[in-house]
Parts: structure tokens; C-alpha cells; sequence
């Protein structure tokens, strides 16, 4: 949408964790779309908004945090984004120690050992390539207890 409202190039990468399809509407066709549709806008603006704040929380966690308090922050970014709930309501996301490595800018040794803390306070398992969240509260809870936002 930056390049249709704003004209600016898109310089970023991104990848897909699973198979899809990309498209790219025309440019006109997209502007029109927009101004014609002002709950499609107001949808817009709402994921941005919500996109900015996690930008926002995920800098003072890279600036501030602790390892465990940038991995739980990406883990929880992950299971609300990508997570599933299974039949007894516990939720289970697709990602790698090394994915959420890769997402928390920490190695995949440093993953190991601070998921080894979460699963000893039962907060999560890992089958392969599946977390498993038993409650995403408490996930939340342990992470704002010790958060540096929430710090005065």
C-alpha cells in the first residue's frame, strides 16, 4: 500500500513460511479500490496501527530486553499471527528454534536454552518443528512482569 498511496519502492524482503501466490493490482485500480471503500481503509489503517505497535514493542525489547524477554515477544508476535488452537486449547505454532531465532536476532543455541527455562515452568512444549503454548496469557504475564516497558 506504500507504493500505491505514496509512490515509494518497496526495499524490503520478506518470506513466506508456507506456499502461496503473490499478486500485484494495478496501480489505478488500487487507488480507486481505496477512496471507493472506506471500511477496506479503515481495515488498513487498523492493521497498520496494530503493525507499528508491534514494530514499536519489538525495537525496546532489541534495545532493552533480555534474550527471553525477545524471544517470548517474537514467540507471542508468532502465535498470534500464525498460531493454530488444538482440541484440548492449547496453541501451536509452525516455527523452528531457528526461525524464531532468526525473527528475535538471537542464535539458535541462546533459543534452546531460554525455551529449556519455558518448558522447566511449563509455559511451552516443542514437538519438531511445533511450539506448543499452553496458555499464551501466562506466556504474556511472564513477559510483562519482567518487561522493560512496563519498568518506571
Amino acid at each position: 500500500m506504500s507504493w500505491a498511496i505514496n509512490k515509494t519502492n518497496d526495499n524490503y524482503f520478506f518470506e513466506a513460511h508456507s506456499d502461496c501466490k503473490v499478486r500485484r493490482a494495478p496501480l489505478s485500480e488500487s487507488i480507486k479500490f481505496i477512496k471507493n471503500n472506506p471500511d477496506v481503509m479503515y481495515d488498513l489503517l487498523g492493521r497498520l496501527y496494530s503493525g507499528i505497535d508491534g514494530m514499536q514493542r519489538r525495537n525496546v525489547y532489541f534495545a532493552n530486553g533480555s534474550a527471553m524477554q525477545r524471544m517470548i515477544y517474537e514467540v507471542i508476535l508468532m502465535a498470534t499471527r500464525f498460531g493454530d488452537f488444538n482440541s484440548n486449547k492449547v496453541l501451536t505454532i509452525p516455527f523452528s528454534e531457528q526461525d524464531i531465532a532468526h525473527n528475535s536476532g538471537l542464535t539458535r543455541e541462546t533459543v534452546n536454552r531460554e525455551i529449556s527455562k519455558l518448558k522447566k515452568l511449563n509455559l511451552l512444549t516443542v514437538e519438531k518443528k511445533l511450539l506448543h503454548i499452553q496458555s499464551v496469557e501466562n506466556l504474556d504475564n511472564y513477559l510483562k512482569y519482567s518487561s522493560p516497558i512496563n519498568k518506571k
